[in-house]
């Protein structure tokens, strides 16, 4: 990644279609030559996308899986947050959908539901059954769940996380990815994430981030609290130089560091009326 960033100065290289990870370790003299930067394959932060717009040159943040071959919407870059995968391209449909299927409401979080002209087709029946299949809350005969979760906004969708990125932690849902959301929008923070840590009988959210700022960091828990119900929270959150990478850019959970067991966070308080009392009572009886 780092050895990219002079091969494009000395090659002249002028467009660049790359993932943000990659970007991420280029000095910026290494895009002086690019007038056009595409970005795809996993989520942009915001610091990155601030650091790297620059007059004369077009930053755009595309999306699209696999199995709608491949980019179903893109979003011009412009510096600000939050950074945005944008809204339909020519030719395809999209929707936001709560769990019933029912579309969201502006503001909401749902799930990417994609149709259109370029919905792949499995050569397999079974499987192309079993991947496409028709949305008739909104519709439509085809269409792919894409498991991505969203923020509907009428400027552009905002990526948030992955359906199976969801934990169940104290009887909520936790979305893995609005935490990471919340932390690449701080200042100083260029890169997150954010894993369900189990320790003994407990679960944790613990967080790893690269920042850049050492003074920040120490009031992390603070600032998310701002952005993030207290639940949401990490109960642990472990500063790194940067996050590896496997091959193909993207971060390697794998080689992340293991958080040694922190007690879990409790609030304790006495009983605060008499129902409460008889409560606590029954429940130690239990």
């Amino acid at each position: 990644g780092m050895d990219l960033g002079p091969w494009l100065t000395s090659r002249g290289i002028t467009v660049v279609s790359t993932v943000p990870t990659l970007a991420a370790l280029w000095p910026a003299d290494s895009l002086e030559n690019v007038r056009l930067l595409i970005f795809g394959g996993e989520a942009c932060p915001p610091e990155l996308a601030a650091r790297i717009v620059a007059r004369g040159r077009e930053v755009w943040n595309t999306y699209g899986p696999t199995e709608a071959t491949v980019v179903s919407c893109a979003a011009i870059l412009d510096g600000s947050a939050p950074v945005r995968i944008g809204l339909p391209l020519d030719g395809w449909d999209l929707a936001v959908v709560d769990g019933t299927g029912n579309p969201v409401r502006e503001g909401e979080i749902g799930e990417l539901i994609i149709g259109g002209v370029g919905l792949a087709r499995y050569l397999d029946p079974a499987k192309d059954a079993e991947k496409f299949a028709p949305m008739m809350t909104l519709g439509w005969q085809r269409a792919y769940r894409s498991g991505d979760i969203v923020r509907f906004e009428r400027e552009g969708l905002v990526f948030v996380g992955r359906v199976d990125d969801q934990v169940k932690l104290g009887g909520r849902r936790i979305e893995l990815g609005e935490i990471e959301h919340a932390l690449r929008a701080l200042p100083s923070i260029t890169d997150a994430v954010a894993l369900p840590h189990r320790q003994g009988e407990h679960t944790l959210i613990v967080a790893y981030v690269v920042c850049s700022d050492a003074e920040y960091t120490e009031q992390l828990g603070k600032h998310l609290a701002v952005r993030l119900p207290d639940y949401m929270i990490p109960g642990a959150i472990h500063v790194l130089p940067s996050l590896a990478t496997g091959s193909a850019g993207k971060t390697d959970y794998e080689a992340l560091p293991e958080i040694p067991d922190a007690p879990p966070r409790v609030r304790v308080r006495d009983p605060g009326s008499p129902l409460e009392r008889d409560l606590l009572a029954l429940w130690q009886d239990v």
